[in-house]
């Protein structure tokens, strides 16, 4: 499904927040560097985007999404549904990393500084729905694989650490979010809703008690609807705005970012830049041809906006007294394609 921008006006029928681009396209110095996937064609790997230097690493696999350990300075990319994943300390060599054997990574991973390890979600190659879902222990800086834990549902997909607790978007046959405490290991509250279609699959904190859980649907006639976790009251559907949801939120929200009192996500199904207020209000949005990775820069003071359209720049995401504004950034054609997420170190 594919929209153009007047086609969702007309069928959405509100008031979009719309961007103020202009012709003039912002250069700041810039220091920071851009850690994100890409796809051409059969060539696939990663890409290093800055406005001076845009390399581009070719590899086994496209890399779905970038861990990052300040404590090491060191970056795991990982991709989805594939055998191998990699490592770099610092500037040095990318050096394979490998699944248990059996199994797919499955897309995310996050360093706990505190015990020195990477955990990292993993499929089946043949999965069946029976098959529990596991959280991957990698020891840090070598790399080894010591341990594995439950994720106290199927399929885990995105998680993130907060506190000493992990939280786990697990997206099975029976999909929740687990909070898990680090400690010991052991669960301290499932969330789930009932509707059979939904898949969580992604999530952002948005402090130490509350979290934006994005979601897939596995009925591609029903919509995928945006969640408010607090870890005391639950879940909580953020505001679709009624026809609005039938026609933006489709097949996958796939990043998901609590930036400035506000959350941003990404459809590229509808090539939408979707927005919501604290209050879990629909602010509006914007249409950008296959929308994909949001990442928050200090430098820019700002979320850089990815794609996976070879036409369209990256763009730089602000709110300006509470308006939501737009400004593609002019760091030439190689850096204009980027992957699912990304990372800024």
């Amino acid at each position: 499904m594919s929209l153009n921008r007047r086609e969702l006006l007309k069928l959405a029928g509100v008031s979009f927040v719309l961007a103020s681009c202009g012709s003039l396209r912002r250069k700041v110095p810039y220091k920071e560097r851009v850690y994100s996937g890409y796809a051409n064609g059969k060539e696939v790997g990663l890409k290093i985007i800055s406005p001076q230097d845009t390399k581009i690493i070719p590899l086994k696999n496209e890399i779905h999404s970038v861990a990052y350990s300040s404590k090491y300075d060191v970056k795991v990319f990982i991709p989805k549904l594939n055998l191998v994943s990699y490592y770099q300390i610092q500037d040095g060599p990318i050096v394979a990393l490998h699944p248990e054997e059996g199994n797919h990574f499955y897309g995310h991973g996050v360093f706990d500084e505190k015990r020195n390890v990477l955990y990292t979600t993993q499929s089946k190659i043949k999965p069946t729905e029976k098959d529990p879902g596991y959280i991957h222990v990698y020891s840090v800086p070598d790399f080894k694989l010591v341990d594995k834990f439950v994720s106290y549902g199927g399929g885990p997909h995105d998680l993130l650490i907060v506190r000493d607790e992990l939280i786990v978007c697990n997206g099975g046959a029976h999909p929740n979010v687990a909070h898990i405490d680090l400690s010991n290991r052991k669960l301290l509250k499932l969330f789930s809703v009932d509707l059979k279609h939904v898949s969580f699959t992604h999530c952002d904190q948005i402090d130490e008690e509350n979290f934006v859980i994005g979601t897939t649907t596995r009925d591609l006639n029903e919509v995928c609807p945006l969640y408010h976790l607090n870890l005391k009251a639950g879940l909580t559907q953020y505001e679709s705005n009624g026809d609005l949801a039938e026609i933006l939120m489709r097949f996958q929200l796939l990043s998901v970012l609590s930036y400035d009192n506000h959350v941003l996500v990404t459809c590229p199904a509808t090539n939408s830049l979707l927005v919501w207020n604290k209050d879990r209000k629909f602010v509006g949005g914007h249409n950008i041809a296959n929308v994909a990775s949001l990442v928050y820069s200090k430098t820019h003071q700002g979320v850089i906006v990815g794609s996976g359209d070879p036409k369209t720049p990256v763009y730089l995401a602000q709110f300006i007294m509470g308006s939501l504004k737009l400004t593609p950034l002019d760091w030439g054609e190689e850096a204009l394609a980027s992957g699912s997420h990304s990372l800024i170190v």
